[in-house]
């Protein structure tokens, strides 16, 4: 598939997952795939998607996997992302995301897998994402090279990655 992702699939009401990784893809993410309610897994990833990360994403509350990562997506991270509390894969690095990781990241509980590496990350990360007990892989987004540990990881693994500032307490 190539070209921009169709309108159309903002009326498949009923699709459980959405996979058009590794396609042409361009353009950005239409606004009526937020409108899919049911949906548990989209994947969008390695594609050539600009724009911003829809703001009304938070409506797709029965989401478990949302990889968008390897895009040319900017703007910031909307903060309606930390509604998705049934998420446990979340991808969104190698794009050209700015701004800072919302504070209502803290809600993502369940999260497993969290990739936000090689963006223009700033700030700290919320102290909030301490909650995140469940978190397993997290590739490092402090811009120092180190690993560390915390209650919420099992592991952080060293990157290449822009994020910048401080850390909170709980690291």
């Amino acid at each position: 598939m190539s070209g921009d992702l169709p309108q159309a699939l903002g009326y498949l009401l009923f699709v459980k997952k959405i996979n058009l990784s590794s396609n042409h893809i361009k353009g950005d993410i239409p606004k009526l795939l937020t409108m899919l309610t049911n949906l548990e897994e989209l994947d969008l990833s390695e594609n050539a998607l600009t724009g911003i990360i829809p703001q009304n994403i938070g409506n797709l509350d029965e989401l478990s996997m949302l990889r968008l990562d390897n895009n040319a997506l900017d703007g910031t991270i909307p903060s309606s992302m930390g509604m998705l509390t049934a998420l446990t894969d979340l991808r969104l690095n190698h794009n050209f995301l700015r701004g800072t990781v919302p504070e209502s990241f803290g809600n993502l509980a369940a999260l497993e897998h969290m990739e936000l590496q090689n963006n223009e990350l700033s700030g700290m990360i919320p102290y909030a994402c301490s909650n995140m007990l469940s978190l397993r892989k997290c590739p490092s987004v402090i811009a120092a090279p180190i690993a560390v540990m915390t209650k919420a990881t099992r592991a952080i693994s060293r990157t290449n990655t822009c994020i910048s500032g401080k850390c909170s307490r709980f690291f």
